[in-house]
């Protein structure tokens, strides 16, 4: 996403990146299907839909520095507060997440580390955070770009970058998962844990150096 904003204004940054992450997390769904955790993925998919809806409805910028910042902040006390287990219970969570992180998406284009700092907590098997991850985004992703389609985005001039992208985002799935099943559960917690502590802390010098 950083990468490509030095290419792409934001209006067309955050359709492209959609359509890129969209067949990224395809593929890796095809790849772990029978790993998906299916109650969860459904529930964040029926989410997508309403925070879709209410997105396309609002006309805002959001402030960017504030929102990544705080953002940063969030992804950090839901990651390293793994093992606090709250008595609370919210009916439908996912549904809510996905419902949010889909209408955050329309603005700031990248939240999956915010989904997975959620679905760390739930002790998954590694497989089953991989796929089951991909298999939300894939909803978040798809409903974000036909929001950018239904406001009048036209993808054609954008088609063979693209293409080799989502070439390249397959190839790189299939590898990933070859190795994915070589990394033991514990190495791979850590590992997770570290890249979205990682991707929070970038979120959190962007916002400081916006300031």
């Amino acid at each position: 996403m950083s990468y490509m904003a030095a290419f792409f204004p934001p209006a067309i940054l955050i359709p492209l990146h959609g359509v890129v992450q969209l067949s990224s997390n395809l593929s890796r769904v095809v790849l772990g299907f029978k790993n998906i955790v299916k109650d969860i993925a459904l529930a964040s998919a029926a989410g997508t839909m309403v925070g879709a809806l209410i997105g396309s409805q609002v006309v805002v910028n959001l402030p960017e520095k504030e929102f990544k910042i705080l953002l940063a902040i969030v992804i950090v006390i839901m990651t390293c507060l793994h093992k606090f287990k709250s008595n609370l219970k919210v009916p439908g969570k996912f549904f809510w997440i996905g419902g949010g992180i889909t209408f955050l998406s329309l603005f700031i284009g990248a939240v999956g580390p915010l989904l997975a700092a959620f679905l760390v907590r739930k002790d998954l098997k590694k497989e089953s955070m991989v796929a089951t991850q991909a298999a939300c985004q894939a909803a978040t992703h798809l409903a974000k770009i036909l929001v950018f389609f239904s406001l009048g985005f036209v993808i054609g001039p954008y088609a063979s970058i693209l293409i080799g992208m989502i070439a390249f985002g397959f190839l790189g799935n299939w590898v990933g998962q070859k190795i994915l099943h070589r990394i033991p559960t514990e190495t791979f917690s850590v590992i997770i844990k570290v890249i979205i502590s990682i991707l929070a802390i970038k979120l959190l010098s962007d916002g400081l150096r916006l300031a």
